[in-house]
Order: C-alpha cells, then structure tokens, then sequence
C-alpha cells in the first residue's frame, strides 16, 4: 500500500513540474506592436549589454541582449561573456513570440540580427510583459484577449514608443 501511494504521489508531482515548468510559444509576428518593425531595418537607439557563449563561433549561435545592467544577472565567465554593442548599430527583427514559463509568466520575445563590423549576430530580447493592469480604453479585439505592457525599444522609432498603452496579444 505504501509502494503505491509513493508512486502515485510520485507521479502527480512530476505531472505538476511538468506542466509548471514547459514553454509555451505563439508567434505573434503579425500582431501589433511587433509587425511594425519586422523585417524593418532598425538602428540601436542605446548601448545594450549583449551576453553570448564565450566561443571563437558565437555568432552561429543565438546571444541574449539585455538593456538595463541591472537584469544581467550572475554570469559564468569560463562559458560566457558580456560585450557592449554600441549606440547607432543596425539592426533586423525577424520574428515576435509570446511566451509562458510556469516560473517567470508570460512575456514577449523578439528574435533577429545585429550587424556589427565583424559579425551578424542573431540574437533574442525580452520586450512586452504581460500585464493585469490597463492604460488606456483599448478593448480586446477577436481572440487577442491577453494585456500585455511595452517599455521604450532599443531600435530608434520614428515617434515616441508609448509605454501607457495598452496592446492585446492571444491568450496561451
């Protein structure tokens, strides 16, 4: 009898890690305020922190840009590095998810490349976080029900990113 209720319990708390800790992605790619700069060529509005694997081919691989030095976190300096990707460099987004972690919530994701002078590197940021609190009269529209929040982008925009409005993305 004992043997039976470890294993249940067993397999009811690797059913719940399971389901706490997966991702779940949607591309979002065509939904608003993403489809106004995919595939745009863009230009870094501000120094980011740009945090990769510390290798002589990095740029095959996907680097992490972080914008505020703060959100860097610990870093391992055998296995990566931290550059600064300066001011004025070009830029492509080529892809927008929204994704949920059962540990971190739900939050936006853009995906593209940074030309530099010596590499193009891919890279993902973190940008729009889904909210409970709304800004504006804006209503859900069609199955965009979730609120999500944007702070000011990294890119140069053509008018002030406005970080008191309110955008409806899919509900994961």
């Amino acid at each position: 009898m004992f043997l039976k209720i470890l294993i249940v319990g067993s397999i009811i708390t690797i059913a719940w890690f399971y389901f706490y800790l997966r991702v779940i992605s949607e591309d979002v790619s065509n939904e608003l305020p993403f489809s106004e700069v995919i595939g745009k060529n863009l230009v870094l509005d501000r120094d980011v922190f740009l945090i990769r694997n510390n290798t002589p081919e990095f740029y095959k691989t996907i680097s992490t840009v972080i914008d505020e030095k703060e959100s860097i976190g610990q870093i391992n300096e055998e296995t990566t590095i931290v550059e600064i990707i300066k001011k004025g460099t070009p830029l492509t987004i080529n892809k927008a998810t929204i994704q949920s972690h059962g540990e971190s919530g739900t939050y936006g994701q853009i995906t593209g490349i940074l030309f530099t002078k010596k590499y193009n590197i891919l890279f993902k940021q973190e940008w729009g976080i889904q909210s409970v609190y709304v800004f504006d009269n804006s209503e859900p529209t069609g199955n965009n029900t979730s609120p999500f929040l944007f702070k000011k982008p990294i890119w140069v925009t053509k008018t002030e990113h406005d970080i008191h409005k309110t955008y409806y993305l899919p509900e994961l």
